[in-house]
């Protein structure tokens, strides 16, 4: 990857400050675990995202990337690692359209007449709508509600943070 900066890695990072504990507290494989969030639905593993790299500004930290789909491909999990060496985990997710709009304010500055169209909620078109709704993601912060013997339930904690997708 060289000297490509990871925008979702530099995103995850961000929200360490908000972090309540760690590690999480399981010693089960990460692959034999069930997820899910307070209230409901179930997440799925989307890989970790490892703290080693070019991409990582906080070494030896691994975070655990969970999701509300299925991954379309099969993830990064280190099999035989416990879940415990995951330092936190984020929800990555895309954005509602309050976010979107809190988005484009403090990004689409530079396209006045597309941000101010977005920001009133005028129409625009729908393909560019679709291009930026699928080039910005956001991660959120998750803390353990409880574990139990293989599942761990979620909460939302309310931090979270926006990259740019770039693929």
């Amino acid at each position: 990857m060289g000297l490509v900066i990871q925008f979702q890695r530099r995103a995850i990072e961000a929200l360490l400050p908000h972090v309540i504990e760690k590690p999480i507290p399981s010693n089960l494989a990460l692959g034999a675990v069930n997820f899910s969030i307070k209230g409901g639905s179930r997440l799925f593993a989307l890989g970790v995202s490892p703290g080693y790299g070019t991409c990582a500004s906080i070494h030896d930290m691994n975070v655990l990337v969970l999701g509300e789909q299925r991954p379309k491909s099969t993830p990064w999990l280190p099999a035989q690692q416990p879940i415990c060496h995951c330092a936190y985990a984020v929800l990555l997710r895309d954005l509602t359209k309050g976010e979107y709009v809190e988005w484009c304010r403090s990004n689409l500055y530079h396209v006045p007449n597309l941000s101010q169209r977005v920001i009133e909620g005028l129409p625009t078109s729908q393909a560019i709508e679709k291009y930026i709704s699928r080039t910005v993601c956001c991660v959120e912060l998750l803390q353990v509600a409880q574990v139990a013997q293989a599942a761990i339930t979620w909460t939302i904690i309310g931090h979270k943070a926006f990259y740019v997708v770039l693929c």
